[in-house]
């Protein structure tokens, strides 16, 4: 008996000191977290960001341009527009699809097309149909219900290439609109 009760001490001794020793050691590792990791040696680390091959340079050095030059590749590129519209747009109804009366010229000198959008704060409340050089228009369609009432709107003349209609540029004008 008494062999089994020496035995038993002994695992108990045995295990609380494992236990000691196992809460003692978590608490050096986390006291030292850098213990277990690699040390680092600059001279081992291996460069992997290669150059990319991908396009070419031109050979040879840059070929500055005269200023007369870069002004007239500058003046090549340039619109000219010439922009008539009248200053207020007239609905006799604020519901949607009303016309109303508001002029807009593309003189014949302009070299582009032009399509004008009416906002009302954020909303587009009208759009135009397109207009070539040398045409006009004197009513546009409603789009949105406006409700009676004087307004300053912004009207957005946007600038179209003539032969493919692709976009170019755009101008804002602030106009007033009344609707009764």
């Amino acid at each position: 008996m008494k062999n089994t009760c020496k035995k038993k001490k002994s695992l108990l001794i045995f295990l609380v000191l494992l236990l000691v020793l196992t809460v003692g050691f978590g608490i050096w590792t986390l006291a030292n977290p850098n213990f277990f990791s690699q040390p680092t040696n600059s001279s081992s680390k291996i460069n992997t960001k290669r150059i990319d091959e991908n396009g070419s340079a031109i050979d040879g050095g840059v070929k500055s341009k005269t200023q007369e030059e870069i002004l007239k590749e500058l003046q090549a590129d340039q619109i000219n527009v010439t922009d008539k519209l009248s200053s207020n747009i007239f609905f006799p109804s604020g519901k949607a699809g009303t016309e109303g009366n508001w002029t807009v010229e593309n003189v014949e000198t302009n070299t582009v097309a032009i399509q004008c959008e009416v906002y009302l704060g954020d909303k587009m409340i009208a759009k135009s149909v397109p207009i070539k050089p040398n045409q006009h228009i004197e009513t546009i369609i409603l789009s949105e219900d406006v409700d009676p009432g004087q307004y300053e709107v912004i009207a957005y003349v946007n600038y179209y290439s003539i032969d493919k209609g692709d976009y170019l540029a755009k101008a804002g004008f602030k106009i007033t609109l009344t609707v009764q």
